[in-house]
């Protein structure tokens, strides 16, 4: 199709759709506009057979440059560049792709940009500069999953003007090391790729990249790029690069699989550096660094302030992020299963003791189209706004991050605030009834959510009790319409709703209702829009994955075709609970993490 790779990069340009005229990028926390949260109701910066990692420069005109990896064809087939695109109206249109590499024959990949507090700009890129298309004589053939993206030269690239002209290409010296040596090129070739974005420290730029011990993606671990003169040096060959940490050996623990990778570092406010990382055990990890890098902690779990527990994450970039108040946020997918990267969730971070205590999640980014796999985002944070983008590897977009919700992930440790609105109903010492009119009626789902919470004390741990049934029996189905929550084994709640035809549920965790004569608080979080059902207790959103049919994540998802789950019928409340209900309320909204947290300390 394409006679030249010169001809395959310019009909890359033509096909891409740049443009959005949308106005919509103003998160509606009211939860009566379009949901801010899903993912086509962002404004589309770029769309080609292949889009990733879309990362922005604010420069000092207030312009948006946004670097992005594309191709018309797979991702690591030849003909991979680096583009870029620039918003002059904070992400509501974007320009057209612009070449930043013009070599057209070998692929240039995974671009980061940097702003010197000279306003020089540079871009930052993977580049296969010895054109390597085979291995040992075999050719990276794409159609059994060859790459030839990941492997070459670390390059980079700068402009006086923001964009508008480059520099020629430079090369960046990468020290030889164990990984490299036992490649599959013995160190002829070394395979990397990076996307962490550079940091101005005391002691100069770094930033952090992943190398490749086994082509294509094996024996991973990271290392940090270091210069102390990038911020001053005007000559491009005068620039000084150390290759951290120092030694021999990468930031992995071989505990955990082959693949450790997409290493990104945030500095603390003692200069302790905090790097996180994909691991292929279901979680994101973190090292630690007290020398400015040159050495490293052993990687441990990123864990939950308040549980302890560990995050759950698939193969998929955990991407970290200081803010401008010195806090933190986490990007990660909160699930074991390998490469379900939709939804995206956000926990919150504050520094205590040289390192970084996490907040619960809440979901900043769904598709109910599936499957989509949303990663590699990047934030934005102008005054009290935020953006983010991210891509699903063929539509790069960028999105209203809601202040609400991240000023919420920073006050989840101490929030005592309740959350009452929206209540259909409410009854502080419900009585056990057999038959009730349903004094209450749910939204449809096909755009609506709902939240019931309530406290529990138990007489008896046993299976069966019934906590709420609002049931009704279908005959021309043979399901049952309605709510049901009830006791399941291994001191669990389950809560089950179905419309006549389909069925969702989700467990609460094993082994939390453990005691006879204390209060619970839990909370059944129903969310329409995003058709995701999020169970919690006493302030902990369960996630532990003990029943493997329903997954090892912190959310059950549910049909998008499931609408009306009133049972229209004669409610029964705790028919046969053996024990206690208080504070029984239903929301006609969906409640965040946050909010049931703030509702559990506050006592309701």
């Amino acid at each position: 199709m394409f006679s030249s790779a010169v001809s395959r990069a310019a009909f890359l340009l033509l096909l891409c759709s740049c443009t959005n005229s949308s106005e919509r990028l103003q998160p509606d926390d009211s939860l009566t506009g379009p949901d801010w949260r899903k993912a086509q109701n962002g404004v589309q910066i770029m769309r080609n057979y292949y889009v990733d990692q879309p990362y922005v420069a604010v420069l000092p005109n207030g312009d948006w440059r946004v670097f992005m990896t594309s191709n018309t064809d797979h991702e690591g087939v030849p003909g991979q560049h680096i583009v870029s695109s620039v918003s002059k109206n904070k992400g509501k249109t974007w320009s057209g792709p612009e070449l930043i590499d013009p070599d057209t024959r070998l692929s240039s990949s995974w671009a980061v940009p940097y702003l010197t507090p000279t306003n020089r700009l540079y871009v930052f890129y993977t580049y296969n500069g010895d054109n390597v298309m085979d291995i040992n004589g075999k050719p990276l053939d794409p159609k059994t999953f060859g790459n030839n993206s990941m492997l070459g030269w670390y390059c980079f690239r700068f402009s006086e003007d923001f964009g508008k002209t480059w520099s020629d290409r430079y090369r960046i010296p990468l020290r030889l090391t164990k990984a490299d040596l036992n490649n599959d090129w013995k160190g002829k070739v070394q395979m990397f790729w990076g996307i962490d974005r550079p940091k101005r420290m005391a002691s100069g730029v770094m930033f952090g990249f992943s190398k490749i011990g086994k082509y294509l993606i094996d024996q991973s671990e990271g290392w940090f790029m270091h210069s102390p003169n990038l911020d001053t040096e005007r000559d491009p060959t005068k620039l000084v690069w150390n290759q951290l940490p120092e030694g021999d050996l990468g930031v992995r623990d071989p505990a955990w699989g082959s693949r450790q990778e997409e290493h990104n570092f945030v500095e603390l406010s003692d200069g302790t550096l905090y790097c996180v990382f994909r691991t292929q055990r279901g979680f994101p990890a973190f090292a630690t660094s007290r020398d400015q890098g040159k050495t490293w902690s052993a990687p441990m779990p990123i864990t939950y302030h308040a549980t302890g527990r560990p995050l759950k994450n698939p193969i998929a970039c955990p991407r970290i992020w200081k803010c401008r108040n010195g806090k933190y946020l986490l990007w990660y997918h909160n699930t074991f299963f390998d490469n379900d990267r939709n939804p995206a969730w956000l926990a919150g971070g504050i520094e205590t003791n040289g390192s970084i205590q996490w907040s619960q999640p809440d979901m900043v980014l769904y598709s109910t189209v599936l499957p989509q796999r949303f990663s590699y985002p990047d934030l934005i944070e102008e005054g009290t706004q935020f953006w983010f983008t991210e891509t699903q590897k063929s539509i790069a977009r960028v999105h209203p991050l809601s202040p609400t919700l991240v000023q919420g992930l920073w006050e989840q440790f101490t929030n005592e605030k309740p959350v009452g609105d929206r209540l259909l109903w409410q009854e502080t010492t419900p009585a056990a009834r057999s038959s009730l009119d349903p004094p209450f009626r749910l939204p449809g789902l096909e755009d609506g959510s709902f939240t019931i919470e309530f406290r529990v004390k138990f007489d008896s741990l046993g299976v069966g009790q019934v906590l709420l049934d609002t049931r009704r029996v279908s005959s021309s189905v043979a399901q049952e319409k309605g709510i049901l929550i009830t006791t399941g084994s291994d001191q669990t709640l389950l809560f089950q709703m179905n419309d006549g035809y389909k069925t969702a549920q989700i467990y609460t965790d094993q082994k939390l209702f453990t005691q006879i004569g204390k209060w619970y608080h839990v909370a059944f979080v129903v969310d329409g829009r995003a058709n995701v059902l999020t169970a919690l207790v006493d302030g902990r959103l369960c996630d532990e994955g003990n029943r493997v049919a329903l997954g090892r994540q912190g959310w059950v998802r549910f049909d998008d075709l499931m609408t009306d789950v009133n049972g229209n019928g004669a409610m029964q409340m705790a028919p046969s609970l053996r024990g206690q209900l208080k504070d029984f309320r239903i929301h006609g909204r969906y409640l965040r993490t946050t909010e049931v947290i703030g509702n559990y300390r506050a006592g309701l």
